[in-house]
C-alpha cells in the first residue's frame, strides 16, 4: 500500500523547483525595481525602453533575453490606474502580442524539430540489410574455434542487443513526449498572452487601435488552431472577416491618411480568410472522427444479411449538421438557440399546482410551516412600532423623527453601525492605555537590568528590588550569565529583544520639508476659519507642516535566543550564535501640525481627550452631569488632524543560518486603511511620499536594531 500510494503522488523534480525559484527570484527583483518608479509616467517611460530593448533582442534572435525584457515591462505597466488608463492599454496590448509571437516562435522550433524526429530511418531504402537474431546466433555457434570472453554466449549477446535497442527506442519515445509537452506549454502560452490582449481590446474606454485588434485575434485564432481548439479560432477568424467586410463597405469613404492603416486591416483579413477553409476542414474532420463509432455494437445487418455500419453513417450526417451549425453561429458570435420551453414549464407548472383528490394545494404543507414564523414577525413589528412611536417623542429634533416603520429599521441600522465604529475605537484606546503600561514595566525592568550591569561586581543583597518578581529574572539574561560549562548553553533574551524592538520604533516621526499655505491650512485645520482670521494667523503660516510617526506596534509572532558552546571558553574574540526571528506591525498616521512639537500621544492623553468630548442630551431640568451621558472616542491616536493613517507588516525580520541577519527575506508591506485626502493631488503625494520615507527610516533602524542585539555582552 505504501509503494502504491508513493508512486501515485507527483513529486517535483529537481529542474522543476530550480525553475520556480528562478522564477521568484526575478518577480522580487522586478518588485524591486518596480517600488522605486515612483509615478505613473516613470513606469510607462521604463517599459517603453524594455519594450524597444526586448524588439531588438527579437530581431537578433535572442527570444529568452527578449521574453524577459517583454515580461519586466508588463510587469510595469499592467496594474496602472485608470487616469493614464488610454496610455497602459496601448503598451499593454503591443507587449502581450509581442510575447504571443516570441512564445510561437519558440513553438515553431519544436514543430520542425517533433516532424523530423516522426521521420523514421529505414536502412533498406539505403541497401543494407540486417541479419536476423537466429542468423547470427547460428553463424558464430559454426565457428568452434572462436574463443569466448568472459563466458558470454553468441545467443546471449544477441538477445543483450535487442534489449539495448529497446532502451534506446524508449528512450526516444519519453524525449518525443517531452519536446510535445513543451511543445503545448508554449502555444498555451501564447493562446492565454492573446486572450488577455483580447479582453483588453473589447473594453471600448480603452480606446484600442483596430489593427492592434485584429492582430490579438489573428493570434488567438493561430494558437487555439494549433492546440485542436477549432471551433474558438473558427470565432475569432470570422470576427476578424466581419472588420474586414464592414471596412470594405466603407473603401470610398477612406482619407489618404488612413490608406496605410486600411493596408494593414486588408493584410489581416487576408491572413483570416486564408485560414478560415483550413479550419472548417479540420473542425469537419474532427467531428467525423468523434462521431464515428466503431465495433461491433455499433453495426447492423441488412436485409441481405450483410453486416453494415448505418448507425455510424447516421452519426456523420449528424455530427456534419452540427459543424454546420457551429460555424454559422461561429460567424454570428452568439450561441445556437434553444428550444423555447416556456409553454412546457408553464404546464408542467399548472399540472403540478393542481388541487389532488383530497383537496390539498401544492404548497399547503410549507404555507402550515411558515405560519409560526410569520406570526413571530409581526410580533417583532409590533414591538418595533411602539419604539418608533417613542423615539418620536424623545428626539428633539425632526430630522431624528421616523414617519414610517421601514424608515425607523434603517435609522437604527444606521445608529447600530456607528455604534459599531465607536466601539472599536475604544476598544483600540483601551488597548493602547493596557500597551502603555506594559512598556512602562518593561521599561523599568530594563533600568534595572542596566543597574544590575553595571553593578554586578558588588554585593548588592537586600537592596531594593530585589524582591522584585521582574529583578528575579536578571538571572536568567545573558548578561549576567557565567560561561558555559556544558557542550551547548542557551539564554533567554525574550524580554529585553522585544522591549528594545518597541522602544526604537514608537514614536518616530519625519516632518515635510514644504510648510503648507493658507488655503490648506482652511482646508485640514480647521474649514470653518474665514479668509480674515487666515490673514490674522500669516504668522502662523510656516508652523504647520505634514507629519507622518509610528503610534503603536503590534509584534504578532517572534522568538529570539543566543547561543555558545563550551569553545568560547578556550577561543578568543568568537562570537556566540544569535537568532531571532518577528513578524510585526508598525501602525502609522500621516497628520497636520505645528512644526517641531510632539504629535505623539500616550494612551492617558488620548482618555482625557476623549472625556473633554463628553456630553449628555438637553433636558428641561438643570444641565448637569448624571453620568448617563456619552463620548466619542478618536480613530486616530496622534495629536492633530489626521489625513491618513494605515500599518507597515514587517514579515521575515529573521536571521539566516549563519545568525546573521537575512535581508533578502524581508519584507515591508504597506497597507492604507483609511484616506481621507481633503486638499486635492498636492496632499495625496505629500502623504505618499512620507509614507516612503517612514519605509526607509524603518530598515535602517532595523539595521541599527540588528547591531545592537549582535553586541550584547556575555
Amino acid at each position: 500500500m505504501t509503494s502504491g500510494s508513493s508512486s501515485s503522488t507527483h513529486s517535483k523534480s529537481y529542474e522543476e523547483y530550480a525553475k520556480e525559484k528562478r522564477e521568484q527570484d526575478w518577480q522580487r527583483k522586478v518588485d524591486e525595481k518596480k517600488k522605486k518608479l515612483t509615478t505613473n509616467q516613470d513606469r510607462i517611460k521604463q517599459a517603453d525602453s524594455y519594450k524597444k530593448t526586448g524588439n531588438e533582442k527579437f530581431k537578433s534572435g535572442n527570444l529568452d533575453e527578449a521574453i524577459d525584457y517583454f515580461r519586466e515591462a508588463y510587469n510595469y505597466v499592467f496594474d496602472l490606474p485608470e487616469t493614464v488608463n488610454k496610455e497602459r492599454s496601448k503598451i499593454v496590448v503591443a507587449l502581450l502580442l509581442n510575447l504571443a509571437l516570441c512564445y510561437e516562435k519558440q513553438a515553431k522550433k519544436l514543430d520542425l524539430r517533433l516532424e523530423s524526429e516522426v521521420k523514421k530511418f529505414d536502412c533498406r531504402e539505403y541497401g543494407v540489410e540486417l541479419e536476423s537474431n537466429s542468423a547470427v546466433v547460428e553463424k558464430k555457434s559454426s565457428n568452434k574455434d572462436e574463443v569466448q570472453v568472459g563466458g558470454t554466449t553468441p545467443a546471449s549477446s544477441g538477445q543483450h542487443g535487442i534489449h539495448v535497442h529497446q532502451q534506446e527506442e524508449q528512450q526516444r519515445d519519453h524525449d518525443f513526449l517531452l519536446v510535445q509537452k513543451e511543445r503545448n506549454t508554449l502555444y498555451e502560452k501564447m493562446r492565454d498572452k492573446a486572450k488577455e490582449a483580447v479582453k483588453i481590446c473589447n473594453i471600448e474606454r480603452n480606446e484600442v487601435e483596430v489593427t492592434f485588434v485584429l492582430k490579438s485575434r489573428l493570434r488567438l485564432a493561430v494558437a487555439c488552431e494549433k492546440l485542436g481548439e477549432f471551433s474558438d479560432s473558427l470565432t475569432q477568424v470570422n470576427k476578424i472577416i466581419a472588420v474586414g467586410k464592414k471596412t470594405k463597405a466603407a473603401e470610398g469613404k477612406i482619407k489618404n491618411e488612413e490608406l496605410q492603416e486600411y493596408g494593414k486591416i486588408s493584410g489581416f483579413v487576408a491572413e483570416a480568410e486564408a485560414m478560415l477553409k483550413t479550419l472548417e476542414a479540420q473542425a469537419d474532420a474532427m467531428n467525423k472522427k468523434a462521431a464515428v463509432k466503431k465495433g461491433f455494437l455499433f453495426s447492423g445487418k441488412s436485409r441481405s444479411g450483410k453486416m453494415t455500419s448505418a448507425g455510424a453513417e447516421v452519426e456523420v450526417a449528424s455530427a456534419k449538421k452540427d459543424a454546420t451549425a457551429l460555424t454559422a453561429a461561429a460567424a454570428q458570435d452568439t450561441p445556437p438557440a434553444e428550444e423555447p420551453l416556456k409553454d412546457f414549464s408553464q404546464k408542467l407548472f399548472t399540472k403540478l399546482n393542481k388541487k389532488t383528490t383530497n383537496s390539498s394545494s401544492l404548497y399547503e404543507e410549507r404555507e402550515k410551516q411558515m405560519e409560526p414564523i410569520r406570526e413571530k414577525i409581526k410580533k417583532e413589528d409590533k414591538v418595533l412600532e411602539l419604539e418608533r412611536e417613542l423615539h418620536n417623542i424623545v428626539a428633539t429634533k425632526e430630522a431624528d423623527k421616523a414617519e414610517t416603520l421601514d424608515e425607523y429599521k434603517e435609522q437604527k441600522f444606521n445608529r447600530m453601525l456607528a455604534n459599531e465604529d465607536q466601539l472599536n475605537d475604544k476598544k483600540k484606546v483601551l488597548d493602547k492605555i493596557a500597551f502603555d503600561k506594559e512598556m512602562e514595566e518593561d521599561q523599568d525592568w530594563w533600568k534595572r537590568l542596566k543597574n544590575k550591569i553595571h553593578e554586578k561586581d558588588k554585593d548588592n543583597s537586600g537592596s531594593v528590588g530585589d524582591s522584585d518578581s521582574a529583578a528575579q529574572q536578571l538571572s536568567t539574561t545573558p548578561t549576567s550569565s557565567s560561561k558555559p560549562n556544558s557542550s551547548f548553553e542557551s539564554y533567554e533574551c525574550d524580554r529585553m529583544v522585544r522591549h528594545r524592538l518597541k522602544d526604537i520604533f514608537l514614536g518616530v516621526a519625519i516632518e515635510a520639508e514644504e510648510n503648507m499655505d493658507l488655503k490648506e491650512i482652511q482646508q485640514l485645520v480647521d474649514p470653518n476659519t474665514t479668509a480674515l482670521d487666515l490673514v490674522k494667523h500669516e504668522e502662523e503660516q510656516n508652523q504647520y507642516c505634514f507629519k507622518t510617526l509610528i503610534t503603536n506596534i503590534d509584534i504578532k509572532s517572534g522568538d529570539c535566543g543566543i547561543f555558545r558552546t563550551a569553545k568560547h571558553n578556550y577561543i578568543a574574540g568568537l562570537k556566540p550564535f544569535f537568532y531571532f526571528e518577528f513578524n510585526f506591525e508598525l501602525q502609522w498616521e500621516v497628520v497636520v501640525g505645528r512644526r517641531n512639537e510632539q504629535s505623539y500621544q500616550t494612551g492617558k492623553d488620548i482618555m482625557k481627550k476623549v472625556a473633554s468630548s463628553y456630553r449628555e442630551e438637553a433636558s428641561s431640568e438643570e444641565q448637569k452631569k448624571t453620568g448617563s451621558g456619552f463620548c466619542d472616542a478618536p480613530s486616530t491616536f496622534a495629536k492633530g488632524q489626521a489625513i491618513s493613517f494605515g500599518k507597515l507588516e514587517v514579515l521575515d525580520f529573521s536571521s539566516d543560518e549563519y545568525g546573521k541577519w537575512d535581508e533578502e527575506a524581508l519584507v515591508v508591506r504597506k497597507v492604507v486603511e483609511k484616506d481621507k485626502i481633503l486638499g486635492g493631488v498636492k496632499v495625496e503625494k505629500n502623504c505618499a511620499r512620507l509614507v516612503s520615507e517612514m519605509e526607509k527610516v524603518v530598515k535602517r533602524r532595523l539595521g541599527k536594531f540588528v547591531k545592537e542585539f549582535q553586541n550584547i555582552e556575555l
